[in-house]
């Protein structure tokens, strides 16, 4: 735990221009983003990135009613949320952000063939829910590698 903290404290900022741009990765990688992107995009012929947002939606939910993590604002008092959206405090553990970039991304990779832009897109939003403050390293990593696991599974 005291690793997860150092990396919160590490990214969280009260800089204002960082914290749009922290923001707007997350704006951009919101379960409505992703649903909009699996309806244009997903053209599988099983439709495995909605099967994928299914399990992994479902399995996280799962998980932050029943494990009730504190966000790291409310465990720290060196920690501000810098989130412009409302999160619910107990709901910390997995993060639901950072599924939906992993299937946008993978979308983006596969369906549009944009290369690299896998490993890039989770990767910046794992450092915005971090630097708002509602987020854990560990729920970020959990996230992504559930997700991408599942997809795996489905591909």
């Amino acid at each position: 735990m005291k690793f997860d903290y150092k990396v919160s404290k590490f990214f969280n900022s009260n800089n204002v221009g960082l914290n749009s741009i922290y923001n707007t990765i997350s704006l951009l990688s919101s379960i409505l983003s992703c649903i909009i992107i699996i309806i244009i995009y997903d053209k599988t012929q099983k439709k495995i990135f909605f099967k994928t947002f299914i399990i992994c939606l479902s399995v996280m939910l799962f998980f932050k009613k029943y494990m009730k993590r504190k966000r790291p604002y409310l465990r720290h008092k060196d920690i501000s949320n810098n989130d412009i959206i409302s999160t619910h405090k107990y709901y910390s553990f997995p993060s639901s952000h950072v599924m939906s970039s992993v299937i946008i991304s993978l979308i983006i990779s596969k369906q549009l063939k944009i290369k690299h832009f896998f490993p890039i897109f989770p990767l910046f939003v794992i450092i915005s829910r971090i630097g708002l403050g509602v987020h854990y390293l560990t729920d970020c990593l959990f996230s992504l590698l559930f997700t991408y696991i599942i997809n795996f599974i489905f591909y």
